[in-house]
Formats: C-alpha cells, structure tokens, sequence
C-alpha cells in the first residue's frame, strides 16, 4: 500500500504540520506528500526525511484558489493522477492544543454565537443535530458551498466507475468486489453520515452502511479453525 496526503502548504510549525508528521511516524507505510509550498527551513525539521512532491505553487498568503468551489474537484483529481485507492475529503477543523485552534479561538473572543448556550470554539460540546459543519468563514464560498463541494468530491471519488477502475489493484474477480463494496462502505460511513446535516439522511446513511457491511463481511470470512489455540 502506497498512501498519499495533500496539504496545501507546508511553511509552518503548525497543528497541521504536526500531525501530518505523527500520522506518518505513526504508520508502517511508506507515506508521500503532496504539496504546492514547501519551505523546509521555516517548517519541522522532520519534513526532511518524508517523501515530498512539489505540485505547481499557489500563493500561500492568500490561500484562496482563484477556482472557488473548483477545489474540491481539483482535490479529487490530484487523487486520481497519484493512484490513490482510497481518500478523506475533510474539511479543515482547527483541534485544541494546536497553534491553528489558538489563533481561531482568539479570532472568536468577541463574537457572539451560541448554540444551545456553546460558543463555536466548543463545537464537540455542541449536539450532533444543531452542530454546524464549518466553523469558520470562508472568503469565497458559503458553508453550505463547501459542504456541497465536500460531498461532491466523495462522490465523483467513490463513483462506481472510478472504484471499479482502481480495484485493478487486486487481482481475483472476488478481491475487486470485495474493493468495491469496502470502498462503497468507507464513503456510506464517512461522507454521508459526516457531512449530513440532517437526522433522517444520518440514519438513512447508517442503514446503507449496515447492508453493505453484511455481503462485505462474508467475503473476509474465513474457514472454521477448530483446532486453533489462544495463546497464553
């Protein structure tokens, strides 16, 4: 398994940074970095021994791409050319403890919202029903705009053409049905029940979920082994 990560920017010791690195230490995988801006003397130290790809730069101080809801689109495409099997479309979410939740929550202090009695700043205290999806304002694009170019990369991702085009990387007619059904699986229970705003569709996701898992499980269910021992 070949696992890539795009992120636009790397130029900082930041959050994002940070856990882009932990994720990598963390795997056994051999990880690559897709990224338009790199600067390694001003980020972590540790970018030095990740495998970076340097796409065509953007600028990086007003980050915002010209294309507006284009990029959503132009993240699934980046996908596909670096032949990845399987992606997250997420939307940036900054988490506490790192410098980018900082800067947002003192960017906050003096707004006024609330839900349900919670500021933004606390949203995971906020019920899943009355949450918002995106937290922070966007230069060009709305949050429902986002939302949509969200969903919209899940689906141009996970369509069945594009899962049945990468299933190539199993060999046995029975190993790329059971790509597609975990591939279909995955984006039933990330996509649709994570950006889904409304109780109805959360539930109606999690049933789709729920019969895609059971022909998905008989095809990883192996012989009885009678005889087998816990160790001890």
């Amino acid at each position: 398994m070949r696992p890539a990560i795009y992120y636009p920017w790397v130029y900082l010791k930041g959050g994002a940074e940070r856990t882009i690195l932990e994720l990598m230490r963390r795997s056994r995988h051999d990880w690559t970095l897709y990224t338009n801006y790199y600067d390694p003397d001003a980020t972590f130290p540790e970018f030095a021994d990740v495998r970076v790809v340097r796409l065509a730069e953007i600028s990086a101080d007003d980050r915002v791409l010209e294309v507006g809801a284009g990029v959503g689109a132009l993240t699934v495409a980046l996908a596909e050319r670096a032949d990845i099997t399987f992606a997250q479309f997420l939307m940036l979410t900054p988490f506490p403890g790192t410098t980018d939740f900082a800067a947002w929550e003192q960017m906050m202090a003096s707004d006024g919202t609330r839900i349900d009695g919670l500021p933004l700043t606390r949203h995971w205290l906020i019920p899943p029903s009355r949450r918002p999806k995106a937290f922070m304002p966007h230069p060009l694009m709305s949050p429902d705009e986002i939302c949509r170019g969200t969903q919209a990369a899940w689906d141009r991702f996970y369509s069945w053409s594009n899962i049945w085009q990468r299933s190539r990387c199993v060999q046995s007619l029975k190993s790329r049905l059971a790509f597609v059904l975990c591939s279909k699986l995955y984006r039933q229970m990330y996509a649709n029940t994570g950006i889904a705003t409304d109780s109805a569709r959360v539930e109606r996701s999690t049933r789709w979920a729920r019969w895609i898992a059971k022909p998905c499980r008989r095809l990883f269910t192996g012989s009885p082994m009678p005889n087998l021992e816990v160790p001890t």
